[in-house]
């Protein structure tokens, strides 16, 4: 607790919160409120936190049984794991903005003392600095056509983009790189993309690079090289607990009405 008492207040706020949160919400019928809010991940959260603090009756509808939407942290072998969104970089202003407004501690990667390994021609090999300086150039190559096609990285469709229809197998089959480099790069994105990479278009890689200012070192930081100490769910229940708004889980929407004076949202429970 600092010397205003202002950390522990929040501590038990936070805690206040998550037991409601723990116990069904009474159903309620024919409650009029400012505002509705469909989803308590990150963008329902903070909208709802920022409407109630501005004095507007709020009420967050959750299908799921807990907050976070894609931000997930659970536990496996007695450690922390995450289920969803993992990294977190000065490169993310939003994100960056509420670490820094709760104060969340980080954990940067690999933990001090720990190594990098790839699985490549059949072995787990160490990343040393010849094969990051590998990795680090293949990478250049790849998204070296990002500040031509993607010269304002938040405005992605500004411009027409014709990696769009390519897939990043395609893009990474296409380059001259060493075999070790090339198995590193389909690690990486393999994880930066959740699925094969036939599927992604070789576009999202690319604004990944221009997002971390065309630089490939600031790319492979702020895609794997900070952690939230305490986990994504952290920073998620300290955005809940900041605010005014009422959150309600297991409420799956399936309706949404509108009229001239007002919205109908209908849940599924009734």
């Amino acid at each position: 607790m600092g010397p205003d008492g202002r950390l522990g207040r929040r501590r038990l706020l936070q805690a206040a919160m998550l037991t409601a949160l723990a116990r069904p919400a009474p159903a309620r019928a024919d409650t009029m409120l400012d505002t509705i809010v469909i989803g308590a991940g990150f963008a329902g959260l903070i909208a709802a936190r920022e409407l109630s603090l501005r004095g507007r009756s709020c009420l967050v509808l959750e299908a799921r049984d807990r907050l976070g939407g894609r931000v997930h942290t659970s536990t496996f072998a007695g450690e922390r794991i995450e289920l969803g969104g993992t990294w977190v970089h000065s490169t993310q202003p939003f994100v960056w903005a509420e670490i820094a407004r709760y104060a969340q501690p980080l954990a940067p990667m690999p933990l001090p003392g720990g190594t990098q390994a790839i699985w490549s021609g059949g072995a787990l090999r160490p990343a040393d600095p010849e094969s990051l300086a590998a990795v680090i150039g293949g990478l250049a190559a790849f998204c070296a056509p990002a500040a031509e096609v993607l010269p304002e990285p938040y405005d992605p469709l500004a411009r027409a983009n014709p990696f769009e229809t390519v897939s990043v197998r395609e893009r990474l089959e296409g380059l001259a790189l060493t075999e070790r480099a090339r198995d590193t790069l389909d690690a990486i994105f393999a994880t930066l993309f959740h699925g094969p990479l036939e599927d992604v278009a070789a576009s999202e890689a690319l604004r990944l690079f221009a997002l971390a200012g065309f630089n490939p070192l600031q790319m492979l930081a702020s895609v794997s090289g900070t952690k939230l100490k305490d986990g994504m769910s952290s920073l998620i229940e300290a955005i809940a607990a900041d605010g005014r708004a009422e959150i309600r889980l297991s409420c799956e929407v399936v309706s949404i009405d509108q009229s001239a004076d007002h919205v109908s949202v209908a849940l599924r429970s009734g």
